[in-house]
């Protein structure tokens, strides 16, 4: 084997146990989020990184499956379909404040929440998830 095919096949190799290593992270990432939106009832949520002064968007979830919370601005409310898996955020109310440097803020977490088709809950972590398994908006549980 020559200076040339030697350096591909170490390439090669690294690259499969890259894959490897890849695919388990995922699977791992699988097997955390066991939990079904069922479960969010009853449940406090606050995100886990509001960056700057911003206040921190929070997310409530009532037993009946009406939810609020705080956008970032505004106080925010409504009702939301939850099954085994799946959630679907209904229309939402909220106050109208003008806050100056949290409105983008807020615009994209109101847009995220009418995004959302589904929820991976951990025992300290909520993701809100798009159609196509993407996170929206990711949360840690509030006391």
């Amino acid at each position: 084997m020559d200076t040339d095919d030697y350096r591909y096949f170490r390439r090669a190799a690294l690259l499969c146990c890259l894959a490897l290593v890849s695919c388990a992270q995922s699977e791992h990432a699988k097997a955390i989020c066991t939990a079904t939106p069922t479960g969010l009832q009853g449940t406090r949520w606050v995100e886990v990184d509001p960056g700057g002064s911003q206040s921190p968007v929070s997310l409530d979830f009532a037993a009946d499956g009406r939810f609020n919370g705080n956008s970032g601005c505004n106080l925010f409310m409504g009702n939301a379909e939850i099954s085994s898996t799946s959630l679907r955020i209904g229309s939402v109310g909220s106050t109208r404040m003008a806050c100056s440097g949290s409105m983008e803020k807020e615009y994209r977490f109101l847009s995220a929440l009418a995004q959302t088709r589904s929820a991976c809950q951990t025992s300290s972590q909520l993701d809100l998830l798009g159609a196509t398994g993407n996170v929206l908006w990711r949360f840690k549980r509030r006391e």
